[in-house]
């Protein structure tokens, strides 16, 4: 079993709120979502001081919140959750309550973590996307409170009705978040968001999404209906430059060098002031897919850290297994050698692909190497000829859950 997934204590909540979908009937749609605003502790204390009453005391648990977005049929949409306090946090697990019905399958999950150490993986199923992750060094959390730790990205619907509101969430029965300090969960609360069909423009992805950009190098904003005249911010860098290529596509260069993962990145139309945020990672296109239909519906959430060579411990049982997920973030392919080590180190079976530049690959272990090989004890040495990320991947059959597994580095 999965030791990680089942020494969750999931503790009370305070001021659960009511879904959404208990209070409208099907094909209804919600339109005033101001009856499920509910203020966090910092909006509490804030309201309170204004007001010369006595100040609560602070929220000891976790205090999360969802960010609004306007997004017109067709866009993109991030969905974008919120720390009102910095946590550290050394695992945990969450299931983000998104609309469907306007929405399409996630494309793309991202964590933002001051460290870059934080990895995870997120399983698509009946009940919503449920992320797991874990923060080796417990820095996950310790963000600047207007950055969110988690972002994932949605397509629109093109036949989404402009003017619905939606609410946007986390499924609170579902989450938990371990304190490092004490080992246990910390309490939870959280201040809903909401997702309004409509505006004009849209980001659709930043282009490279992630590593260094020196000063003076054009990067690409690409998305739909952008502003012939924008003006670009980017946190960290002042623009430059600001070329609209096409309504497409916006070329930015930056006065210093800058890391673009997890960098703000904001459009707007000086004509309409309209805005939209969006928050830069890798989305790597994926090679295939594994045949194993719990790893087939998970997508690897990668930490920054890069790698030539790292070794991964293979489990397996009747309903456990291993997978291995590569990820080459680097504008050439990335020539990548597995081999199967006995207990002993002894190399009982190697196999050599080449990871083509900004693609990813997820696979069970045995689908790497045949069943009669195995031995316990085994566990699998990567090595690239350019450093790549890699994740390990452990799963249960009998409770439909996928872990995060940080390599050892060689």
């Amino acid at each position: 079993m999965l030791q990680w997934m089942h020494s969750r204590r999931i503790v009370s909540v305070t001021g659960l709120f009511l879904c959404a979908a208990t209070l409208c009937s099907a094909g209804t749609v919600l339109r005033d979502l101001s009856f499920f605003a509910k203020p966090t502790a910092a909006a509490k204390t804030a309201k309170a001081a204004a007001a010369g009453e006595p100040v609560p005391a602070p929220f000891a648990g976790v205090s999360l919140s969802v960010n609004d977005a306007t997004v017109p049929p067709g866009g993109i949409f991030q969905y974008q959750l919120l720390l009102t306090e910095p946590k550290p946090m050394g695992r945990g697990s969450t299931t983000p309550t998104i609309p469907t019905t306007s929405t399409g399958p996630a494309r793309g999950l991202s964590l933002n973590d001051p460290s870059g150490q934080a990895c995870g993986v997120a399983v698509q199923g009946a009940s919503g996307l449920q992320v797991n992750f874990i923060s080796p060094n417990f820095t996950f959390g310790t963000n600047a409170i207007d950055y969110p730790i988690l972002t994932i990205t949605f397509p629109v619907k093109t036949d989404a009705v402009v003017g619905t509101q939606v609410p946007l969430n986390i499924d609170l029965n579902s989450s938990f978040f371990i304190d490092p300090a004490t080992g246990l969960p910390y309490p939870q609360e959280s201040a809903p968001g909401k997702l309004t069909i409509g505006g004009h423009m849209s980001i659709t992805d930043v282009l490279p999404g992630e590593g260094l950009i020196p000063a003076g190098t054009p990067f690409s904003i690409t998305g739909m209906n952008l502003p012939a005249a924008p003006k670009v911010q980017v946190e960290g860098a002042t623009v430059v430059t600001a070329d609209a290529v096409s309504s497409s596509r916006i070329d930015v260069t930056l006065d210093r060098d800058i890391q673009l993962q997890g960098t703000r990145i904001r459009v707007i139309d000086k004509n309409t002031a309209e805005k939209v945020t969006y928050y830069s990672y890798l989305r790597a296109n994926a090679v295939g897919q594994s045949l194993r239909p719990l790893l087939a519906a998970s997508y690897p959430i990668f930490s920054s850290q890069k790698y030539t060579s790292a070794t991964l411990p293979w489990t397996k049982s009747q309903t456990v297994f291993t997978g291995l997920a590569l990820q080459n973030p680097n504008t050439t392919a990335a020539p990548v050698k597995l081999e199967l080590l006995s207990s002993t180190n002894q190399v009982l079976q190697s196999l050599n692909f080449l990871l083509e530049s900004r693609t990813r690959v997820a696979r069970d272990l045995l689908e790497v190497f045949p069943l009669g090989i195995f031995v316990n004890g085994a566990s699998v040495r990567i090595t690239s000829a350019q450093p790549i990320q890699m994740l390990g991947l452990q799963g249960d059959t009998s409770i439909g859950a996928v872990a995060p597994l940080v390599v050892t580095p060689q």
